[in-house]
């Protein structure tokens, strides 16, 4: 999910809000999005500044002790493994796609060769690796 395609598919049908679902859980940034009217692209620090914030909150929420761990540890892997499959799609690139079919349907996988070996990790799909 993409900021551009909410505001497309809102304009369409005059709807006064859309449901985020997994747009959130691939990029807790999209409401930043929403805000701003405009895409933003965080690198691979800043993502991984999102994911301590949420590992945070699970601790607050949990508690940070040895059963606030416990299911802590139960949640992160399920987060990463949406979390993986962000790819950044810049509207000046995307939008004509995003029109035709929503973006998040389409299982879009970067490609490895050219990534520095922090966003290859940040990117692998491997279980094992979270």
């Amino acid at each position: 999910l993409t900021h551009y395609e909410a505001k497309m598919r809102m304009e369409q049908s005059g709807v006064d809000a859309v449901m985020v679902g997994r747009g959130a859980l691939m990029k807790p940034w999209i409401f930043k999005e929403f805000d701003d009217g405009a895409s933003y692209s965080p690198d691979a620090a800043e993502r991984i500044g999102w994911y301590r914030t949420l590992a945070s909150y699970m601790k607050d929420h949990f508690g940070d002790d040895s059963m606030g761990k416990k299911k802590a540890f139960n949640f992160l892997p399920w987060h990463f493994e949406f979390l993986c499959r962000y790819v950044d799609l810049p509207e000046r690139d995307w939008a004509m796609a995003s029109r035709e079919t929503p973006l998040i349907q389409s299982r879009i996988v970067p490609e490895y060769e050219d990534m520095p070996p922090l966003e290859q990790l940040l990117t692998c799909r491997n279980k094992e690796t979270h």
